[in-house]
This record gives C-alpha cells, sequence and structure tokens, in this order.
C-alpha cells in the first residue's frame, strides 16, 4: 500500500506539524485550518521567520535555509555543496568550451607553453616536456610534486604529478581547482615519490584515469598520499 500523498484526507496534520516543529525546534503560528495547502508561519531559533504550506512544512529536513542551520544538520549541508559544485562545474566547462572557441586561443596556449619551456631550457633543462624520466642531470634541479583537485571534460578529480613550473603555467585556468599539497624538493626527489605513490595507489586500485588525464586518484586513496607527504 503506497503511503499518502499530500492531499489525502488520511493525514493528520496536526501530529505532523507538531513532529516537524520538535524535530525542527521551530515555534509555530497555528492556522484556521488544517489542510495541505494551509499556510503557517514558523521562527526558527536561528530568527529565520517563515512562511509556507502545511504540507512543505510537515516534509522539511531543515529548519532555514541559513549557513548555521546547514552547519547542523550534515545531509544538508552535503545536498547544498552538490548542487553548488554541479552549477560551478557546469559553468566552469561551458566557459572553457567558449574559450577554446575563440579565434587564436589555442595558439596562444600553444605559444605560452613554447615560451615557458624555452625559459626552462635556459636554466638547464635538457627535456622540459612531461611524462618523462628525468635525467641524471635534471635530477637535481628544482621541482614540484602536487596534489590537486583538478577539472577536465570528464569532471572533477583528485590528480598527483611532478612539474618544473608553476601551477599557474602547467595548468590552463579553469582546469586547477584547488591544491591539496605542494612538494617542494630536487626533481629526483619528487620524481621517486610520485612513482611511489603512484604504485601503491595502482596496488591497491585508487589509481585511474579520465580519458584526458592520468595519474588520477580514488578519494578513498587520499588519506594515504597525504599521510606520506606530510
Amino acid at each position: 500500500m503506497s503511503a499518502p500523498n499530500q492531499y489525502s484526507h488520511n493525514r493528520k496534520w496536526k501530529e505532523e506539524v507538531a513532529a516537524a516543529c520538535a524535530r525542527l525546534c521551530l515555534c509555530a503560528i497555528l492556522p484556521d485550518k488544517w489542510a495541505a495547502n494551509a499556510r503557517i508561519t514558523t521562527v526558527c531559533t536561528h530568527g529565520v521567520k517563515n512562511t509556507t504550506t502545511m504540507y512543505r512544512l510537515a516534509e522539511r529536513q531543515f529548519c532555514c535555509k541559513s549557513q548555521a542551520s546547514k552547519a547542523h544538520d550534515p545531509s544538508m549541508k552535503s545536498r547544498a555543496a552538490k548542487v553548488a559544485w554541479d552549477k560551478h562545474r557546469d559553468l566552469m566547462l561551458q566557459r572553457q568550451r567558449e574559450r577554446w572557441d575563440r579565434p587564436g586561443e589555442k595558439e596562444k596556449h600553444s605559444q605560452d607553453c613554447l615560451d615557458a619551456h624555452e625559459r626552462l631550457r635556459d636554466d638547464g633543462w635538457i627535456n622540459p616536456g612531461w611524462g618523462w624520466k628525468p635525467s641524471d642531470t635534471e635530477r637535481l634541479l628544482p621541482g614540484t610534486l602536487y596534489l590537486i583537485r583538478y577539472l577536465d571534460e570528464s569532471g572533477t578529480h583528485f590528480k598527483i604529478g611532478i612539474t618544473k613550473l608553476t601551477l599557474a603555467e602547467r595548468f590552463r585556468k579553469g582546469q586547477l581547482i584547488s591544491i591539496l599539497h605542494l612538494h617542494n624538493a630536487t626533481l629526483g626527489e619528487c620524481f621517486d615519490l610520485e612513482q611511489s605513490l603512484l604504485k601503491w595507489a595502482k596496488n591497491n586500485g585508487y589509481r585511474y584515469s579520465s580519458p584526458t588525464t592520468t595519474e588520477l586518484i580514488h578519494p578513498d586513496g587520499l588519506q594515504h598520499l597525504l599521510d606520506r607527504l606530510q
């Protein structure tokens, strides 16, 4: 038997409203009639006054839309964060597509990379690309191991890697979401540490790749990496 809907005559609105007010710590001004679409006014402990229908009040899972309400309601906080991130991700992907569709943008990025590589060659790098094993000479040069939250065409990921550039030079605008950890050392030390972490992640099923990005880490494997990097 299905649960009664909002217009069911079997619903006991007085009991449901009382339970909702007790659960959410609300003070309510009782209405003249008890029905699904009857208007009822409440005030929560955060000082927020709200007028809604009887049905919506009975179904509500948080006392108000304030940050204080989200802070003491983990499920509300999680839902709000997911909605906000989905909107943010879609907006960033749209901006990326619009940027790359602009005339000359791809050529400009390619030239920026060439200029950055040229500066590295002037500093003594033999091969300033990525995805290589550093030579004995390059192992002595400065480098950075990074653990970041990263955005590509398939969504958001946690990515580990090494670079000889700054992160602003390494990633296009919109790709870098947040920095979880940076480890500055010689490139040789960064490379060895990165390979050790990637091997552990692969052996434990935490390493994966997206269609456009490699060296990605499943969220369940992050804590081990952060413990190793401390």
